[in-house]
């Protein structure tokens, strides 16, 4: 093969890649360039064909190794939840300790934390959690981290 065909190969691979954003695209073009690269210093097309596929193999381990490294780990919802520790409004309450409130305009379904006891029934209480659209509410404010 040519050197002329491994880089239009080379070149063809790049452009697909701008155009799609996947970094396999980019190893098949570095690959392809060091076929072409091969050939043009005059290999044989079996060793451009050993190069191209040595080269492809090492940036697809590369590649894998820092996707890996890449992968999103595991975050408290609660970090980045902006109403954490925010005021509600208790409307009212059951025995169980779950009611309504009244937080950013409207009305939500609210449900006083396990350590929370009912004696008096607290006019206000602190988001400390969500279960869905519950809010977990304490009557103490509590501390941030």
């Amino acid at each position: 093969m040519a050197p002329t065909a491994w880089f239009v190969g080379a070149l063809i691979a790049l452009i697909l890649e701008f155009l799609s954003g996947s970094f396999y695209l980019l190893v098949v073009a570095i690959a392809l360039a060091g076929g072409g690269l091969s050939a043009l210093l005059g290999g044989e097309p079996a060793y451009s064909l050993l190069a191209s596929s040595l080269i492809g193999l090492v940036g697809f381990a590369i590649l894998i190794r820092y996707r890996r490294r890449l992968k999103p780990r595991r975050v408290d919802p609660t970090i980045d939840d902006p109403d954490l520790y925010q005021q509600v409004t208790i409307l009212h309450l059951d025995a169980e300790g779950r009611g309504r409130g009244f937080y950013r305009g409207a009305e939500w379904d609210i449900q006083l934390d396990a350590a929370t006891t009912l004696s008096p029934t607290p006019e206000h209480g602190y988001i400390v959690g969500r279960d869905g659209n519950r809010l977990i509410l304490s009557p103490q404010p509590p501390h941030p981290r």
